[in-house]
């Protein structure tokens, strides 16, 4: 669970950062509750107005989209090379590095382009970065 939250602040983090290099400002991290089977659970969001999106060019709203999932992949491949060889157990260090693996391969699913009602993958935002909604 907190592998979730620590790689979903990732994602929101990296989305957050791009948007305020590339110009589109006005981006705002936070924090929203979603309730599963009566247990909260706290998921970090990044919202950006319409306005700021339609601010910068389609290339730049590419890299808004595109790096929530590079600063995943990045935070994880730093985890992985700069954690200390555990000699504690040897079922830690596989554990931990299961972790990584899992959600590394998990990790592209957000670059496919689909779309569920009006919620958007950041695959399908790169391929449509003139559709703002």
């Amino acid at each position: 669970m907190a592998a979730f939250f620590f790689f979903s602040m990732a994602h929101e983090f990296g989305h957050w950062l791009a948007a305020e290099v590339t110009g589109a400002k006005g981006g705002k991290f936070g924090f929203r509750v979603l309730r599963k089977k009566s247990i909260p659970l706290l998921v970090p969001t990044m919202t950006l107005s319409n306005e700021a999106i339609a601010s910068v060019s389609c290339t730049r709203r590419r890299i808004i989209f595109i790096s929530g999932v590079a600063a995943e992949v990045v935070c994880m491949l730093s985890i992985w090379y700069f954690l200390p060889d555990f000699s504690l157990r040897d079922s830690i260090q596989n554990g931990v590095f299961f972790a990584l693996a899992f959600r590394l391969s998990i990790c592209p699913l957000n670059l496919l382009p689909f779309s569920i009602g009006d919620a958007r993958s950041d695959g399908w935002r790169v391929i449509h970065p003139e559709s703002i909604d």
